[in-house]
């Protein structure tokens, strides 16, 4: 399954009007094949190594090199977002949330993680309502 394929089903689904079940498995059937994709499965180690030893410029390089190859993955966004935090550039951070949550609006840890920054940037509304979306997720 290529991300043409989904990005085109879930352009058929926001033309069509259809239900969001459908929009939600299209959108796990994509996640699922990212997250047991060896080659996706070890970038993202190696970019979560990379994080955890400091080299967070580097990290944040290999994020953009991934998403320069695949610019609809919810998990890079995700651990850049990440990454940006860390480094204290929240605004960046919340930005790779919402891009995270534009392909995989299901990620409990991806709604919780916004709502924490907007909560600390000056939104707690919003990063409240996000918490709770997360939490209502399971996360």
């Amino acid at each position: 399954m290529s991300e043409r394929w989904v990005q085109h089903r879930r352009d058929e689904i926001r033309c069509s009007g259809m239900n969001e079940t459908l929009s939600q498995k299209i959108n796990g059937a994509w996640n699922a094949f990212t997250r047991f994709n060896p080659y996706v499965r070890n970038i993202l180690r190696q970019i979560s190594h990379m994080r955890e030893k400091g080299l967070c410029e580097e990290a944040i390089g290999l994020c953009d090199m991934v998403l320069t190859l695949d610019p609809c993955n919810p998990s890079v966004f995700h651990a850049k977002g990440k990454i940006l935090e860390d480094v204290g550039k929240l605004e960046e951070a919340v930005s790779c949330y919402h891009l995270a949550l534009e392909f995989d609006p299901f990620n409990a840890e991806t709604w919780y993680n916004l709502g924490v920054i907007l909560s600390r940037i000056g939104d707690p509304e919003e990063g409240a309502r996000c918490i709770h979306q997360g939490v209502s997720l399971g996360g």
